[in-house]
């Protein structure tokens, strides 16, 4: 065909400024430029306009629905739409290969995998919550899988009507049973860390512990000889029985001191409870008393009598942890041969914690030293193997307590801050 006219002109959005494309009209003959005033025209041109961002939407549309649909398809988390009766509305095909189930046979059903027995509930006390601002829930629970029992934490968000009423939830679950076996491997593996640090420490305070043992021991054989030699001159009841009841009240001594080193050196669960902070400090000087002694260093306790609270804690780490801070302040003070040889623990309520304070009258860390003092296998001490700090500190976390070293006084001070107890712990307690 010959052409011998042609006509173009742009076609805008309906702003007028964004160029979506271009209309043209080729003829045989000329062509009047007055037809691009005509209505006609004009009419066809907004047509055409209409027609280009209908098809530019559908485009952006069907690209964001096939980026959406492989990110579904492929991810690992499980995706799931419930309505308001907790029906299936949606499910990934994650959720299906996960339970082994058709999503055709899911889709309009109330489908809930088997729960294990202790967290059943979970799903339904999470729903309840989802009614109240801001509409969301997160929480663990252990199913029954198409792999077997595996742990899924669930986080979901509800959409609500103006009567605050559950329309429909998205919920999204991830598989953290791997992080929960790793979690408590760690977890294992820093009790037995604890536990060798406990009886590395009573194998250094060998001697002390012996002496004190010793000490009971002596005064039971002491009695029970004067005891022979009463009934031998035949004295009455009443002396003699004065004399066997300091025999029992010796006897006694020496079975709590051996039943505190037992309890201190078991190997056993980790078993948290709400306890007083200033037992644990006591119950540590007990045992810390004969070698701070022999060491020729003071013990003073300035420990809070009002307002201190209870802190939830497994008591016999806890405690390991203010023992290694109360002997490295008496080999601190024994190798610097200071003249004043106190070492201080106290307590006090600061906030919501309880924290623990350990200051010797030693020459204190130097501050290349207090830098790396927590690191593991880092040690100031001739021969130290430099796990004690670092073991220390990682109780502490496991616990949510914090553990420092304050460089504001003289001598080394040491800060363990225990998470006070809540009054709805207290109220459960």
């Amino acid at each position: 065909m010959r052409l011998d006219g042609y006509l173009g002109a742009p076609i805008f959005d309906t702003s007028g400024r964004l160029l979506i494309g271009h209309v043209a009209f080729e003829t045989e003959g000329p062509l009047d430029v007055a037809i691009l005033a005509s209505p006609l025209f004009q009419i066809f041109v907004s047509r055409a306009s209409a027609e280009l961002r209908r098809k530019r939407a559908e485009d952006v549309l069907r690209a964001s629905e096939e980026h959406y649909r492989l990110l579904v398809e492929h991810q690992t988390d499980v995706v799931v739409k419930l309505d308001g009766q907790q029906r299936l509305l949606f499910v990934s095909p994650s959720f299906c290969r996960l339970f082994g189930a058709d999503e055709q046979a899911l889709l309009g059903s109330r489908f809930r995998p088997s729960v294990a027995e202790e967290d059943r509930g979970r799903f339904e006390a999470a729903w309840q919550s989802l009614e109240m601002p801001p509409h969301e829930a997160r929480f663990e629970e252990r199913l029954a899988t198409a792999q077997g029992w595996r742990c899924i934490a669930w986080s979901q968000k509800a959409m609500v009507d103006d009567e605050n009423r559950i329309t429909a939830v998205i919920a999204a679950g991830r598989d953290v049973t791997d992080r929960l076996r790793a979690e408590e491997q760690a977890r294992q593996h820093l009790q037995q860390l604890a536990h060798v640090g406990r009886i590395s420490a009573m194998g250094e305070m060998g001697s002390a512990i012996a002496h004190e043992i010793n000490q009971p021991l002596t005064a039971v054989r002491t009695y029970a000889q004067a005891c022979r030699r009463l009934l031998a001159a035949g004295v009455g009841p009443q002396e003699l029985g004065d004399t066997l009841e300091r025999v029992a009240h010796q006897a006694e001594r020496a079975a709590e001191i051996i039943q505190r080193l037992r309890g201190f050196l078991a190997q056993q669960e980790v078993q948290a409870m709400q306890v007083d902070p200033n037992f644990l400090v006591r119950e540590v000087i007990d045992l810390c008393r004969a070698e701070a002694s022999q060491c020729g260093v003071q013990l003073r306790l300035d420990l809070a009598t009002h307002a201190l609270p209870r802190v939830h804690v497994d008591p016999i780490q806890v405690e390991q942890i203010v023992l290694n801070l109360v002997r490295n302040g008496i080999e601190a003070i024994q190798q610097a041969e200071s003249i004043e040889r106190v070492l201080t623990v106290s307590t006090q309520r600061r906030g919501r914690e309880a924290w623990v304070s350990v200051q010797d009258s030693g020459p204190g860390v130097a501050p290349d030293a207090a830098a790396r003092i927590f690191d593991a296998f880092f040690t100031t001490k001739p021969g130290g193997m430099g796990v004690g700090l670092a073991l220390s500190r990682s109780i502490a976390e496991a616990h949510g307590a914090r553990l420092w070293l304050d460089q504001t006084g003289s001598g080394a001070l040491f800060h363990l801050a225990l998470p006070a107890v809540t009054d709805d712990e207290g109220d459960r307690a």
